[in-house]
């Protein structure tokens, strides 16, 4: 065992002011946590070359109060590293975790870890038990760069608590270019633990790339009973996470918590879940009602933003699920080759998904239901329905306010309807869309809603002139009328308020039916919404 000589150095170099500990290359037997103090550094000569090796099934002492499970770990410590080394618990089967930095006491109440780091490390874990491979609790100022973490679960499990990367609570946090891989459950999972003073303010997660696990990234508050811990300034850029058991990036937030100003942006996610599986999702964003004693959870500036997101698959595979999260933007985004659909939101408050491109998928490009507001603009949406349902490009139902506006739907394919707005939805427009397509199965655009900008009434033959009553219209905006069913008609429509005329040119000589498209902006012709068939 040799723990007690590495302890010993440490422990001198903490009495003396602090120092750095080298630690050569060969391989240490340890069956205790080495703990390292204030301004003490822990270095190897590389990963592989200087290795720790838990020879137990389990590490574990008392530091200060504080139950200490790991190969190594800093208490409340200030400017204190671990760099360059290895840590190897899967020849002892160790239960325990590989790096920790912890704050003092029996709850984890005391002074926290400042100031410290670990870089440049490996860390082998055992397998499929409960345990961080790198744990950052309560820390500040905390750096987890240039790692690579390897759980040892090569195969899926259907649940397992085993987490690669782990920091909850505390502020100013880096989590950069590491490589996680073969983790049970999440490999990256930020959060509260449901402990007063676990709130996080300011945490970026850069560069890394995870693999071959069953979660990529898991993020949000928690409630505590000391009120809430909320999450704010989150940074989640430029990682790259692939071959996903069962999610990409989770972001929740329960009754009476708060998440605020959380950027996801230039991030690769690829190949989650399997044909076989059910339930994968590339991204998940989780919100929360109200309930008897606690409000709705809050969500202020949640913005997902150039991600690439290719091949989830499996039944009810979905590119973006939104179930209940207050307010989100998705922008600029590339969602393809989903099995399912591309996006889809139940009971959002406030959506906006726009300028992304959504293609492949196998049942609907995007279905909202249930939202409060919601604007689906300038996406293009790319062979819909290629799983051989032929449901819409776009669905909107239950939503009470909101547009379709100037997107474009595209298909080489026989298409089901670009747009649907059902019945329950109020006050939701379908504007300035075009399709192309060699032929539609349904009607391109409907909109069945209260308040609805389009919609189609009978005219009697031998009239000459007809007003149809409408709420929506006004002399400043622009009323598109067309000829659905019956005889040929040549005739001019007249926007007013709450009304628009129609003057034919000579009295209809059979019944016809007019189909009619409102905007509110005359200055654009090119409001109205445009089929193009052959293309």
């Amino acid at each position: 065992d040799d723990e007690p000589a590495i302890q010993a150095a440490l422990d001198h170099a903490a009495r003396n002011g602090g120092g750095k500990i080298n630690l050569p290359a060969g391989v240490y037997a340890i069956a205790r946590p080495l703990i390292l103090r204030s301004n003490v550094h822990l270095v190897g000569v590389g990963r592989g070359k200087s290795v720790l090796r838990s020879t137990v099934k389990s590490l574990g002492k008392t530091v200060e109060g504080t139950g200490v499970w790991a190969a190594v770990a800093m208490v409340a410590a200030d400017n204190a590293s671990v760099k360059d080394l290895s840590i190897d618990l899967s020849v002892g089967q160790t239960h325990a975790n590989g790096v920790a930095i912890l704050p003092a006491g029996s709850q984890f109440e005391g002074a926290a870890s400042t100031n410290c780091e670990v870089s440049g490390i490996e860390v082998i874990g055992a397998g499929n038990y409960h345990a961080y491979m790198i744990w950052n609790f309560r820390g500040r100022g905390i750096r987890i760069v240039d790692n690579i973490v390897d759980g040892r679960m090569e195969n899926p499990v259907e649940l397992s608590y085993q987490e690669g990367i782990e920091s909850y609570g505390g502020a100013d946090v880096l989590v950069k270019g590491n490589t996680v891989r073969n983790i049970g459950g999440t490999a990256l999972n930020f959060g509260s633990a449901g402990l007063p003073d676990t709130g996080i303010e300011n945490l970026e997660i850069a560069e890394n790339t995870v693999s071959n696990s069953g979660r990529a990234l898991n993020i949000g508050p928690w409630m505590d009973k000391s009120g809430p811990q909320n999450v704010s300034g989150v940074r989640i850029v430029d990682n790259v996470f692939r071959d996903l058991w069962k999610m990409g990036i989770q972001v929740s937030v329960e009754p009476g918590t708060q998440i605020r100003n959380v950027l996801i942006s230039n991030n690769d996610i690829e190949n989650v879940g399997a044909p076989s599986a059910s339930g994968a999702y590339a991204l998940f964003f989780r919100g929360a009602l109200a309930t008897e004693s606690l409000p709705a959870g809050e969500a202020i500036d949640t913005l997902v933003s150039n991600n690439r997101i290719f091949k989830v698959q499996g039944v009810n595979a979905i590119g973006l699920l939104v179930t209940y999260y207050p307010s989100l933007t998705f922008s600029g985004n590339a969602v393809s080759d989903v099995d399912d659909a591309g996006v889809q939101a139940i009971g959002a408050k406030d959506l906006w998904v726009t300028a992304n491109s959504v293609a492949r998928t196998g049942r609907i490009g995007m279905l909202s239901r249930g939202a409060g507001s919601v604007f689906v603009r300038d996406n293009v949406f790319v062979e819909w329905g290629v799983g051989g349902e032929r449901a819409a490009g776009v669905s909107v139902d239950d939503a009470t306010a909101g547009d379709v506006l100037n997107n474009v739907f595209r298909s080489e394919h026989p298409a089901g309807s670009a747009v649907r707005v059902e019945v329950h939805s109020t006050n939701v427009s379908v504007l300035r869309n075009q399709v192309f397509a060699p032929m539609v199965l349904a009607e391109p655009f409907v909109n069945l809603g209260a308040m609805s900008n389009l919609g189609s009434f009978e005219v009697e033959a031998g009239a000459t002139s007809v007003t149809i009553a409408h709420e929506m219209v006004d002399p400043s905006g622009r009323v598109s009328v067309g000829l659905s069913e019956g005889a040929e008609a040549s005739f001019t429509s007249y926007p007013e308020i709450g009304s628009f005329r129609v003057d034919f040119d000579a009295p209809l000589q059979a019944r016809a039916i007019l189909r009619y498209e409102i905007s509110s902006c005359r200055s654009h012709p090119d409001t109205i919404n445009y089929l193009n068939l052959g293309c």
